[in-house]
């Protein structure tokens, strides 16, 4: 008799092991069949996320340094009237110059000549940007 309750301890252990190891190996293939979805899910979370972000940004103003130069209209008696064709020459010349900053700040041991270089493009780019920005002239505001 002994002989059998040790037998079927063992049969039981066995059967408990089968079902453990078959459960495990069942939701590892749930967990590697629904990868995709997950990643897919996740991946268009972060694209709502961010138009929303973008969308909330455009509702709001913003005093961005690369927002300056579009002509936003304000209250009809200021609004920037600069000529648009010059406005996007000085922005060409703008991101010519600052590329040409970008290269020479990456560059390591530099010599006087092309530290005196970097601070004339320096200069030059906050002119640049001035002139971008620049607004016309401000015309009859009714006074208060």
């Amino acid at each position: 008799m002994s002989t059998t309750t040790i037998s079927n301890k063992s049969t039981i252990n066995v059967k408990l092991t089968v079902k453990i190891i078959l459960l495990i190996l069942f939701l590892g293939f749930l967990v590697y069949s629904a990868a995709p979805y997950i990643q897919e899910f996740t991946r268009r979370t972060k694209q709502n996320t961010e138009q929303n972000s973008n969308n909330s940004k455009s509702r709001t103003r913003t005093n961005n340094k690369s927002k300056k130069w579009q002509n936003k209209k304000s209250n009809g008696k200021n609004e920037p009237h600069k000529n648009q064709d010059r406005k996007d020459s000085y922005k060409r010349q703008y991101e010519k110059v600052k590329k040409e900053l970008q290269e020479l700040k990456n560059k390591t041991n530099k010599t006087k000549e092309e530290a005196k270089l970097e601070r004339e493009l320096n200069q030059k780019m906050k002119n640049i940007f001035k002139q971008m920005n620049k607004k016309g002239e401000t015309h009859w505001i009714k006074g208060k």
